[in-house]
């Protein structure tokens, strides 16, 4: 199988390092077009998500995905 963009080989086995280099390349995009976290203020989950997460809708994100 081929990657139309590129016309390489597309890679199915990945080792950890790779994984996380082109994580972060896709991370790096992302953040150029918008905001690197948005988050509901409210749903219709709220009650249980603020009764597991402590008060809030969520975890809290780690500061690398910022």
């Amino acid at each position: 199988m081929r990657c139309k963009a590129e016309n390489k080989p597309i890679k199915f086995n990945w080792t950890w390092e790779e994984w996380q280099s082109t994580r972060q390349e896709r991370r790096a995009i992302a953040r150029s077009i918008g905001p690197a976290t948005t988050r509901r203020t409210h749903g219709s989950a709220d009650r249980r998500l603020r009764k597991a997460f402590h008060g809030a809708r969520g975890p809290a994100f780690s500061p690398a995905e910022k």
